[in-house]
């Protein structure tokens, strides 16, 4: 357990003895004296850059700074000081080593070979304060804090630190046995030696005959610290003969002026030439480490603290900035049940302590957050051990012992393993507990969630996989399926519940991944980037199967369709199970892939047996669920990789692998960052900073992300294509109008039209050259969202136009038409008009997926009579589906001089859901389509404005060309879901005919339930703009 750096009460002076430790150990033992006690702490940092450490020596040679060797010139190389941790990271290598410091000789002699006592001299760029509080000790009152100028060594046996009895001196003035400081000698610049000026001070080094650097032996900027066993100067001594020997300086010295040093420095080396190798220092009998050994709670993220006997060369150890695995040291979470190696990073406690380092894993431990059988418990253990032939100090002696520490892992952010898309959406949750919850659409998924099942059906919140046919009737099915046994794989609670984590909490990605989430937004497959194909493919440590190669991944859901050889994970189809479960050891350590892959093509001659069906179980006639929720292309065969092989030859061909699920960017406003999620996992994979960051959209050829802020009035496009060289970099920030909120790409990626809310204005930016080519006004009072419709060419009225809706916040719904305007133009570029209806209090607008009559969906109050267009009474929650209704058919070619106007397109309200007839059950908030039975696998069509190449797969764009010559909907929604903020719940309702029944989620309650969810803000499928 580490020591706080705590400081003496006001006016107390620190009690230092001439022999500070024998004096320290007298009182209160050996742990109390000396930073053994604990690890890691630093003082305050200092505040005057110039209160630094310039060099410690011990008169044969140069300890501190650590050095290597840099050629400056070709062959020519020269020691070069170490003095932060940016230059050990930049310089140190297993190439360029650091440097070993100058041992002590075995025998009591000076550096001129004269007899006399040994010492230390740290020298420093300012006065060192010996009187002020800063300059501690032990005061016998207590335990030492972690600052206390020592010299240590260590028993070889045990590795226990012995503090060496020693003499302080600073400016030549040390405490005499009373604990008052004293001048006890000074330098005669005549002669040149030093001047001693009490009897006591007879041996100190240079005061018998002059010794070269004398001068700074009694500088107001330097320590030194005499060999003094015996309290006795003029018995000349040498330093304990030892393997190790350590000057330990701590952070918290500070200078007359009073700052603080701020960073600990270590001056590590031998006497007699005889180094061992290094060794884990112990602690009456422990490691000295953090966690210490058998600590229980430990915090899922903590950073592992190890101090050696001797200084580390580093890349012994482990690597700085890209996390590896050693063989010097080993970190296993669940050692004796599931063992999941972490690969880590390494860096000393500062670039002048290269006895203590800082261990990071590359992902924080899984905590005691699961239920369980009663030896759950062993699944929190985390065993480290440290040491051996590979591990070696400055002098390139190995380390002769392995020692190993374990703890257990407390709570923490559990883990989460959460159905992908298509079979799922996302909810933002606000509250005290802001974050993310995902709306499983699959319902028979092996996700985290309770293990507890009924038989002959699953009781309200049990887990349903247990009733996926191919878990209890088809045995042919690899990797084999079986029943949960913790939360960990417990699974789905069926279609229409929130997933749950490990927790069985709802609300996922929470602190402190996410501080809020203020928007949504899919991006590329995941797999793209992760999987577990051999290296030095996609497993770099710890896995790689060998018939997960990209290049065998050719077998597309779809027959009639043609795919790249190592496309992506396909959008239109999910895996089996959805999700697969969580397992352990991982497939793969680095990086971390820790689901296991979906069923095996091998197996495909067994059908699929979960096939559509009766989603829900029926308590009434006691009989399980049967299927999966309708609305989907139908049942899929097993595409997961091969399983078992060992050579590529026997592998198949085939279409799914890990790592499931997409790129998910949240719109972190609190923290003023966009942080790129891993969907299935809810796990960060990176963080962008965008100050003021508001809204987002993503391109429909999953290539660029633009982010709205309303702080800086700006657009900010963020690279997401993660075969781009410039992968998560910003490409560009687009100064627009004032108060940016809502932004949109149009489907065929020509535009991104953004809503300036504060001076009503639209901004036109072009998504080839990304920059704005005009800015109209809205005709609307404070647009703050928008919906924009796939131009209108091979479907619909073919007006070969898109058209984006305006949403204002005083209710009106402004249409924008798009170009080309001018001569022989057939669109005015421009916003058109205002439609004649109002609707109230508006909150949101989405795209309708369905139909492709260019319309949308609006949430509001005040539902709108479809007869008469009025709106009825503030207070009351209702959705509005808007068309264009007639217009006459293809381009219609603009009159000269004409001003822009709605000419003959016709709209009207085709449909209002109300909360006072029942059909939704408050007000919404904001609207999500399912995306069951979508059709990305197809390529995406591309106009003459169109900026680039359409995305071959996966693409957003809303039509496909499914059957030859015709455009058809890319996704075929059956259900709409609305997020319901002050009634806690997401309604469903079925979109199919002319109206939109409340669908009841929930079997077991009496009445038309919906999905529970507190604190609802907003939802997002893929498709969302």
């Amino acid at each position: 357990m580490s020591l706080s750096n705590t400081q003496p009460s006001p006016g107390a002076r620190p009690f230092v003895s001439p022999l500070f430790a024998a004096s320290c150990i007298g009182l209160l033992g050996l742990a109390a004296c000396s930073d053994s006690g604990g690890t890691g702490d630093q003082a305050p940092p200092s505040e005057d850059p110039e209160f630094t450490l310039e060099s410690v020596s011990n008169g044969f040679g140069q300890q501190l700074p650590h050095r290597v060797l840099v050629e400056t010139t070709p062959g020519n190389p020269v020691p070069v000081p170490l003095r932060t941790l940016e230059d050990v990271v930049a310089l140190v290598s297993s190439q360029s080593p650091v440097l070993p410091p100058e041992a002590f000789p075995a025998d009591a002699v000076l550096p001129d070979g004269r007899a006399g006592n040994q010492f230390f001299l740290a020298k420093f760029t300012d006065a060192v304060d010996p009187a002020s509080d800063c300059f501690n000790a032990c005061t016998g009152t207590g335990p030492c804090d972690l600052d206390t100028l020592e010299v240590v060594t260590f028993d070889p046996s045990s590795h226990e630190p012995v503090v060496v009895p020693a003499r302080v001196f600073v400016g030549g003035s040390t405490w005499n046995a009373n604990g008052d400081l004293e001048q006890w000698v000074e330098l005669d610049p005549a002669t040149g030696r030093i001047t001693t000026l009490t009897d006591e001070a007879h041996g100190f080094p240079g005061s018998e005959a002059p010794l070269f650097g004398a001068a700074d032996f009694v500088a107001p900027s330097s320590i030194m610290v005499v060999m003094d066993a015996d309290g006795d100067l003029s018995t000349l001594e040498a330093f304990p003969n030892a393997e190790s020997l350590q000057l330990r300086i701590p952070a918290s010295l500070c200078s007359t002026t009073q700052q603080f040093l701020g960073t600990t420095a270590v001056a590590a080396t031998s006497v007699g030439g005889n180094p061992a190798g290094p060794s884990v220092v112990t602690r009456m009998g422990d490691p000295a480490t953090e966690p210490s050994d058998g600590m229980q709670n430990v915090d899922p993220s903590k950073v592992l603290r190890i101090r050696f006997t001797e200084s580390i060369q580093p890349w012994t150890l482990g690597t700085f900035v890209e996390p590896s695995i050693s063989p010097s040291l080993t970190i296993t979470q669940a050692p004796n049940v599931a063992p999941v190696p972490h690969a880590y990073t390494v860096m000393p406690n500062s670039a002048y302590d290269l006895t203590e380092w800082a261990i990071t894993p590359d992902r924080t431990f899984d905590g005691l957050n699961a239920e369980g059988p009663p030896n759950f418990l062993e699944l929190a253990e985390v065993k480290v051990e440290v040491g051996g032939a590979t591990l070696g100090d400055l002098v390139g002696e190995p380390s002769a012992d392995r020692i190993e520490f374990s703890f257990l892992v407390g709570r923490g952010p559990a883990m989460v393993n959460a159905p992908v898309v298509p079979e799922s959406l996302l909810i933002s949750r606000a509250g005290t507990r802001p974050g993310l919850s995902v709306i499983d659409l699959n319902g028979f998924g092996q996700s985290t969630g309770s293990p507890t099942y009924s038989q002959p059906y699953p009781l309200a919140g049990q887990t349903r996989f247990p009733f996926d046919p191919n878990v209890t009737q088809n045995p042919t099915v690899r990797p084999v399926l079986s029943p949960g046994s913790t939360t960990l794989d417990g699974g789905s609670a069926g279609v229409f519940t929130l997933t749950r984590d490990a927790n069985l909490n709802t609300v996922l990605a929470g602190a402190p991944i996410l501080a809020d989430a203020a928007d949504l937004q899919f991006g590329a497959s995941l797999d793209t980037v992760f999987d577990n194909s051999p290296p030095p493919f996609g497993c770099q440590a710890g896995g790689g199967n060998v018939c997960a190669l990209s290049g065998l991944k050719t077998v597309g859901q779809n027959p009639d369709l043609t795919l790249a050889p190592g496309f992506p994970n396909l959008v239109s189809f999910a895996p089996h199970p959805n999700p697969p479960p969580l397992m352990f050891p991982a497939m793969c350590w680095q990086p971390s892939i820790v689901g296991r892959e979906p069923s095996s093509i091998d197996f495909s001659g067994s059908t699929n047996l979960l096939d559509t069906g009766n989603p829900f179980p029926d308590p009434v006639a006691a009989t399980p669920p049967t299927g999966l929720l309708d609305g989907r292309r139908g049942a899929q065969p097993f595409y997961g990789p091969s399983f078992g092989q060992q050579a590529v030859q026997d592998c198949q061909s085939y279409g799914v692998r890990q790592q499931i699920g997409q790129f998910l960017y949240v719109a972190d406003r609190i923290r003023g960052e966009v942080v790129a999620l891993n969907s299935n996992r809810m796990l960060s994979i990176d963080r962008l900073p965008v100050a003021g960051v508001t809204s987002m959209a993503l391109g429909p050829n999953l290539d660029v992300l633009a982010v709205t802020s309303q702080d800086t009035d700006t657009v900010t496009i963020i690279d997401v294509d993660p075969n781009s060289a410039t992968f998560h970099t910003i490409l560009a920030v687009v100064s627009v109008g004032d108060g940016p909120r809502g932004i949109a790409f149009d489907p065929l990626d020509e535009d991104i039209l953004v809503c300036n809310e504060v001076d009503s204005t639209i901004s036109v930016i072009s998504a080839l050259t990304l920059t704005v080519r005009k800015t109209v006004p809205s005709q609307v009072d404070a647009p703050f969202e928008l919906a924009v419709t796939p131009r209108m060419q091979g479907f619909g009225l073919e007006r070969g136009v898109y058209f984006a809706y305006v949403l204002g916040r005083n209710g009106e719904l402004a249409v924008f038409e798009s170009g080309p305007d001018g001569p022989g133009g057939f669109g005015y570029d421009s916003v058109i008009g205002v439609l004649p209806w109002v609707f109230q209090a508006p909150r949101a607008i989405v795209l309708d997926p369905l139909n492709l009559d260019a319309s949308v969906f609006v949430a509001y109050e005040g539902p709108v009579d479809p007869a008469t267009g009025a709106s009825g009474a503030l207070g009351v929650g209702a959705i509005s589906r808007v068309r264009l209704e007639s217009a006459d058919f293809g381009t219609q070619l603009l009159q000269a001089g004409s001003s822009p106007s709605l000419r003959d397109l016709q709209f009207g309200v085709a449909l209002t859901l109300s909360e006072a007839s029942g059909e939704i059950s408050g007000i919404p908030s904001s609207l999500a389509f399912d995306e069951l039975r979508n059709f990305a696998d197809y390529p995406a069509p591309a106009s003459l404005f169109t900026s680039g190449g359409a995305a071959p797969v996966n693409g957003k764009c809303a039509v496909r060309e499914v059957n030859p010559g015709t455009l058809s909907p890319t996704n075929q929604p059956k259900f709409l879901f609305a997020a319901i903020p002050d009634a806690h719940v997401v309604d469903v309702m079925q979109v199919t005919g002319q109206s939109a029944p409340l669908l009841d989620v929930n079997v077991y309650d009496a009445g038309v339930q919906s999905i529970p969810a507190p604190n609802v803000r907003f939802l997002t499928g893929y498709f969302s703009q």
